[in-house]
């Protein structure tokens, strides 16, 4: 699976025996490129009292992902999304706030000068959206595609980008980087090792009810050259050669 500038990297689930609500808001093959918006902010009113009266303004809302299971169909969301995604993990991250994944299937994308095809219709894609629009000032990242020498398992980072706020220069970063990604159902654990001694481990989060796989979510800090990502069976045999993560992760 290719990311996208070296730093992007959810297969579309029924509801299982969940009736998924529609919301009226507003994805080694192919990458697709990460979008970029601001979240919308909720509110809620307020009262607060004045001297001997009230006065009604507003204070923003917690903000929380939306349930697993919870289908957004084509252009709603915010941003609106590229096609019909389904919810299947959420948590809270450190640098990341409150975040969902969300699973679609890919459309085709061509060249558009010469209309070679650069992504075929039907791929299975993958989505890490943070949902506070207090942490940043973009949507969500991912792609689309498979890693061929570990069916059924994949890597993403949310990008570099990511955290950094709003006029904020590029420095080495102290933030946890949250890497992401699909897991088989087999796996009992997710762990991130490194030959400086880092090891972090992590259960699988369980999707929709008819889902063939699970998700992962692990946070890790920069500095750790040849860091990887793998998962391992109830017996703690390793279930796959592994990924190799990326920078920031990976940079001394």
């Amino acid at each position: 699976m290719n990311d996208f500038f070296g730093a992007l990297g959810l297969e579309l689930r029924e509801a299982g025996q969940r009736s998924p609500r529609r919301r009226t808001r507003p994805a080694d093959v192919a990458a697709v490129v990460a979008v970029a918006a601001l979240l919308a902010s909720a509110v809620v009113v307020a009262r607060v009292v004045t001297g001997g009266g009230e006065e009604s303004r507003t204070a923003p809302a917690a903000v929380k992902p939306d349930p697993v299971g919870t289908v957004i169909p084509k252009g709603e969301g915010t941003p609106p999304r590229r096609g019909r995604s389904v919810v299947v993990a959420t948590g809270t991250a450190p640098g990341v706030g409150p975040w969902q994944m969300e699973a679609s299937r890919s459309s085709a994308l061509r060249d558009p000068d010469s209309g070679e095809l650069y992504q075929p219709a039907g791929l299975r894609c993958l989505w890490l959206v943070p949902v506070d629009p207090k942490n940043r000032p973009v949507g969500y990242s991912g792609g689309c595609g498979e890693f061929s020498r570990t069916p059924g398992f994949g890597r993403g980072q949310v990008p570099e980008m990511y955290l950094r706020r709003p006029g904020e220069k590029a420095r080495r970063s102290t933030r946890p980087v949250l890497v992401y990604g699909r897991v088989p159902k087999q796996a009992a654990r997710v762990v991130v090792t490194a030959p400086d001694g880092l090891r972090l481990e992590a259960r699988p989060l369980e999707g929709p009810k008819r889902a063939r796989s699970d998700f992962y979510a692990i946070s890790v800090l920069a500095g750790h050259p040849h860091a990887r990502v793998n998962w391992l069976d109830e017996h703690g045999t390793p279930g796959s050669r592994g990924i190799e993560l990326m920078p920031p992760i990976t940079r001394r």
